[in-house]
């Protein structure tokens, strides 16, 4: 049985000098069962199970091995330096290094000439942080075989964390010189190189190393930190940019990619590389510094204090954080005070602003001008002078009246640091400009010092049209109606005229200024001594409505021309020629004066708006009649039209009525609230009279006047 074991285990020893060490393992396994007490195939066993990485089990058949040799030392050889060395070869791979160690003192013990055990031993030292030690066990490998490069690039390894960078470039020469392939030995002489800050040859150094191995993160984020100290800041983002792909989770990396990017200006982008850090490690000090640099960057001070506040936090004994927390609040005073100085000198030497915008307004063009004074300190004896085409526009007043004015000068007087003063002018067209026309303003002002200034205002174009027109649809009171409501601009124009002027020569005059254009007129209407006169255009060009409602209020002794259109523009042309001709006429009879106050304005609309009797049938109920219903003559209709207009002038003498109101019905639109007025009857007199129809919702008008 014995003969057959050992056949076995010879079976084995043969397949693990070929590299077949599965075959070898079944062969020991053989010879254990057969003989279990066999310690050199359980050693066999161990070092094929070494050799297929299955480190644990390695040990444990070492174990046994060894074991049954201390069992049974009078028989066998219980020193079995092999067994011990393959025992710690295997506790090496498994990371347990202070194991591994004390099983190759064993067998250093039996046999000191193992060369490989020697270095191994140092290997386990070195990864115990005994480095001192490690180069001990190297240099014993080394005096027996000067020529193993494993153990001079262990050295170097230990060298370098002892310090000692110079002997460790040497050490790891050597190892290269032996075998030029590895890729270990070229990161770790980079390492070394850079800890020397011989940097290019660091560089070169790790490129070589990368080369055999592209997929060592560590060589990628060593050569970033070496082409940064080379001021190489775009190959070392890409560097370690490379890393970051292999291993995301080192925060050096992260630091050295945030420092690069720092120093390329892309401090954005710096910062999240170094909170990517922090991140990772909270307490990274390095990280934390470089934050700050980043934050100061963008200008985001406080973040940068509070930054520093959290280095000191980490590192109380760190004097530079102190030093450069001081010195940025420092910088901070100062730059909010060279701000507050650089803003007060900027606005010192600022100049008055204008702001200025103009609308059309009553047949006016109104020009708001707003001087605004950006300074620190008054301007006085502020003047405007405005400037326009005086054969177009006509400075009719101003507002707020109590700006005095001369020669058409208007004084603002002071304006207060940080105040404006405005003002807006009234223009009345005299002729129109439909190519347009710049409205001028000149500023004169002094300073707190007493010195004279001045500025020119940007000049306002402003178009002046007045509407030629080609009516031919026709159109009735009811369609009017409709017609008004959907004209989005409106403006109106009143006149004062003189008391001698009856309402009848009144609404002629007008209505003859009005005709003047080929514009057809719907119909008159009168209640009291009051009238009302609708008119319907359609302009030439741009054939857009127009509707023109002319009002007389004798009992007021004034007239009301109001327009709808789509286009404020031509409402002012046409008020503006509207006017000048009717203070051609009128003034042949006597003065005649156009009204600004709204409050007069709005009192004449209401009395005047005597189209909310009518339906959209164009009947009137109440007390408004209906003079007539005619379109008069255009200068430039057609003889058709021209006929059957004359045909319908000869009935202007007919006048209609409408049928008695009845109690209820319709009886026009509200002016307090803009309700329905309805007929209602005197409970004491049976006298009609309109009142609103909305009691409950707190009006009260009424008018007792049928």
């Amino acid at each position: 049985m014995e003969d057959r074991a050992k056949q076995y285990f010879n079976e084995g020893l043969n397949f693990a000098r070929l590299g077949q060490y599965s075959e070898a393992l079944d062969s020991f396994d053989k010879a254990i069962a057969i003989k279990p007490d066999y310690a050199d195939a359980w050693n066999g066993r161990g070092y094929a199970l070494l050799n297929l990485g299955r480190h644990a089990e390695a040990v444990d058949s070492y174990d046994k091995g060894i074991a049954i040799k201390l069992d049974y030392s009078w028989m066998h050889n219980p020193d079995d330096a092999n067994a011990w060395n393959g025992r710690g070869y295997a506790l090496l791979n498994l990371g347990r290094h202070a194991e591994a160690v004390h099983s190759y003192d064993k067998g250093l013990a039996i046999n000191p000439n193992d060369v490989n055990a020697w270095n191994n031993h140092g290997y386990a030292l070195l990864n115990l942080g005994q480095h001192a030690e490690a180069v001990d066990s190297f240099d014993k490998a080394l005096a027996i075989k000067s020529d193993y490069s494993w153990a001079w690039n262990g050295r170097g390894y230990a060298l370098l964390n002892l310090g000692q960078h110079a002997e460790a470039v040497d050490s790891f020469d050597k190892g290269l010189a032996i075998n030029p392939d590895d890729a270990n030995a070229w990161n770790g002489r980079g390492y070394a190189l850079l800890n020397l800050g011989r940097h290019a040859e660091a560089v070169d150094s790790f490129d070589k190393g990368l080369a055999i191995n592209p997929d060592d993160a560590n060589a990628w984020s060593s050569r970033g930190y070496a082409l940064n100290k080379l001021s190489r800041y775009s190959d070392a983002v890409a560097s370690c940019d490379k890393a970051i792909a292999i291993d995301p989770n080192n925060p050096a990396v992260w630091v050295n990619r945030g420092n690069a990017l720092g120093k390329l200006g892309r401090h954005a982008e710096s910062l999240a590389s170094c909170d990517k850090a922090i991140e990772m490690d909270p307490k990274y000090v390095l990280a934390w510094n470089n934050k700050v640099d980043a934050l100061k960057e963008l200008k985001r001070y406080d973040e940068a204090v509070a930054a520093y506040d959290r280095i000191i936090q980490l590192d109380p004994q760190n004097e530079s954080a102190f030093a450069k927390k001081e010195e940025l609040l420092n910088e901070i005073h100062d730059k909010q005070k060279q701000n507050r100085e650089e803003e007060d000198q900027r606005t010192l030497n600022q100049q008055p602003q204008i702001i200025r915008a103009y609308e059309f307004y009553s047949g006016y063009i109104r020009v708001k001008i707003s001087v605004k004074n950006p300074t620190p300190l008054t301007i006085h004896d502020v003047i405007l002078e405005p400037d326009v085409d005086r054969a177009i526009l006509y400075l009719e007043r101003h507002e707020p009246e109590e700006y005095l004015s001369e020669n058409e000068k208007i004084i603002l007087g002071t304006i207060n640091p940080h105040n404006d003063r405005t003002v807006s002018l009234y223009f009345e067209p005299t002729i129109c400009a439909k190519e347009g026309t710049d409205v001028h303003c000149h500023i004169r002002y002094k300073d707190a010092q007493g010195q004279p200034g001045s500025l020119d205002m940007e000049p306002l174009r402003i178009q002046v049209i007045c509407p030629i027109f080609e009516t031919k649809e026709p159109v009735n009171i009811g369609s009017l109606k409709q017609l008004i409501e959907s004209l989005p601009s409106r403006d109106t124009k009143i006149f004062s005229v003189p008391r001698n002027l009856d309402a009848q020569t009144q609404l002629k005059i007008f209505q003859g200024v009005i005709q003047l254009h080929d514009i057809r007129h719907i119909s008159t209407l009168k209640r009291a001594r009051n009238f009302e006169s609708w008119y319907y255009g359609r302009t030439k060009v741009t054939q857009k409505d127009m509707v023109i409602k002319l009002g007389v209020a004798k009992d007021m002794d004034m007239v009301e021309i109001s327009a709808f259109s789509h286009d404020p523009k031509d409402l002012t042309g046409l008020l503006a020629e509207i006017s000048r001709h009717v203070t051609e006429e009128v003034s042949k009879r006597g003065n005649v004066q156009k009204i600004f106050n709204v409050t007069i304005k709005d009192s004449v609309v209401q009395r005047t708006n005597l189209m909310s009797f009518c339906d959209a049938e164009g009947k009137c109920s109440g007390d408004v009649t209906i003079e007539d219903s005619v379109v008069m003559r255009s200068n430039i209709l057609s003889p058709d039209h021209e006929k059957s207009e004359e045909s319908a002038f000869q009935q202007t003498d007919k006048k209609t009525t409408t049928p008695p109101p009845q109690r209820g019905g319709y009886a026009g639109v509200c002016p307090k609230c803009g309700s329905k007025l309805v007929w209602r009857v005197a409970q004491k007199t049976g006298e009609l009279y309109r009142g609103c129809d909305n009691f409950d919702g707190g009006c009260r008008y009424q008018e007792r006047s049928y």
